[in-house]
């Protein structure tokens, strides 16, 4: 089985869902928040849970060839800035976590 690939929130969702990470998908935005890429960031565009790598869009690397190909980062240098809500189970879940957390959400 595949584990889902957790992520830090901002802080600002932090305060905002009471929760310090949540599992990421495509369509998520995110900041690189530490490396060679810090301060770049842009929507997820797949995530490998097989490798458990992650890459951004517009995030790439020049292959020897001269070729563009995508640079797929760790979990850990990320921060998730937006979170993607188009799936219904995503605003489940993280409205069952903050009503454990007594906070509101609209």
């Amino acid at each position: 089985m595949i584990s889902k690939i957790k992520v830090s929130l901002d802080s600002d969702l932090r305060r905002k869902y009471g929760v310090r990470s949540f599992p990421i998908v495509v369509g998520d935005i995110v900041k690189v928040s530490s490396g060679k890429r810090r301060g770049e960031g842009g929507k997820v565009v797949e995530v490998d849970h097989a490798t458990g790598r992650v890459s951004i869009e517009g995030i790439t690397i020049a292959k020897e060839d001269g070729k563009q190909t995508s640079l797929f980062l760790r979990p850990g240098d990320l921060r998730i800035t937006k979170l993607d809500f188009s799936r219904d189970e995503r605003i489940r879940k993280i409205k069952e976590i903050a009503a454990i957390k007594k906070i509101t959400i609209e």
